[in-house]
């Protein structure tokens, strides 16, 4: 046994157990893994991602309101979810698409003492900084300092 090494307390499975039921964690839809695999696959194409991409209307409306909000500061509207996934590149599709699948896999909260909206503002500040501040200690990891 190693130096770190824990032992377990008696009961503690079946104390977890009774705490969470048969309660599982949540998982990403086929196409998010399809996505994801390509946008990490460096011979992927823009078209294969993009193709991909549009499986999922849900996934395909966000990025196009994505690429189009007013914070990205293009000239004209994109349309075409190829020329978005361009002009977003790998990594900041991949935060995106991580944050969609993300928000769409856990369950809604409804509970008078958390404000739903508060709470993915403030994820997104702390994913925001955190991705800054990998950028500039380790650009290496900028993307899973993000997520």
């Amino acid at each position: 046994m190693g130096l770190f090494a824990r032992k377990r307390k008696k009961g503690t499975a079946k104390k977890l157990k009774a705490l969470l039921g048969d309660f599982e964690l949540p998982s990403f839809s086929a196409t998010v893994m399809r996505v994801l695999g390509l946008l990490r696959d460096p011979d992927a194409s823009i078209e294969e991602i993009a193709a991909q991409v549009q499986i999922d209307p849900g996934m395909h409306v966000k990025i196009l309101s994505t690429v189009n909000a007013a914070g990205f500061g293009l000239a004209s509207k994109v349309s075409d979810i190829r020329h978005a996934v361009s002009l977003l590149g790998r990594s900041r599709l991949e935060s995106i698409i991580l944050s969609i699948a993300v928000k769409d896999a856990l369950p809604k909260i409804q509970s008078p003492h958390i404000d739903e909206s508060r709470f993915w503002t403030t994820a997104s500040e702390r994913a925001c900084l955190a991705g800054a501040l990998a950028g500039h200690l380790h650009p290496a990891t900028k993307a899973e300092a993000f997520v």
